[in-house]
């Protein structure tokens, strides 16, 4: 079996597969997010982050050997990810945790300008400019 993602244009399958041979985790792929641009993120489970832009495979430096569950970009350009350790935003080329999130987190979705909905495995998490909103925390 091949290994890697599939395209299909309407005609054909074509398999594009991310550099395993200096990154073997990277064929674990977790989740894929498009942009506006084009521009296509892989996250992989213990093969970091990706970018394809049409052309070439680029590994975001720095993230070899991390998971990365769910992505998303904001209006203002910040990346958010949902990873195993908790959630993290990147602005201006810095990567920032959200403090107090330290569980593991699947998935995310954009509620506004301020705002993201965290699926955990604790319930989901609200976070209101970059601080978890403490006034959706259930006990679980």
């Amino acid at each position: 079996m091949k290994e890697g993602y599939l395209n299909f244009d309407g005609r054909q399958i074509k398999i594009y597969g991310l550099p395993r041979r200096s990154y073997p985790n990277s064929r674990r792929i977790e989740c894929f997010y498009k942009r506006k641009n084009g521009e296509i993120w892989i996250g992989t489970r213990r093969g970091g982050l990706w970018k394809y832009d049409n052309k070439k495979f680029s590994l975001i430096p720095d993230t070899y050997g991390k998971t990365i569950c769910a992505i998303a970009f904001d209006d203002e350009e910040t990346m958010w990810m949902a990873t195993p350790v908790g959630c993290m935003y990147t602005q201006h080329g810095q990567t920032f945790s959200i403090p107090g999130l330290n569980s593991f987190c699947a998935s995310l979705i954009l509620l506004g300008k301020d705002s993201v909905l965290i699926g955990s495995q604790n319930g989901p998490v609200l976070v209101v400019n970059k601080k978890v909103d403490r006034r959706l925390i259930h006990p679980v």
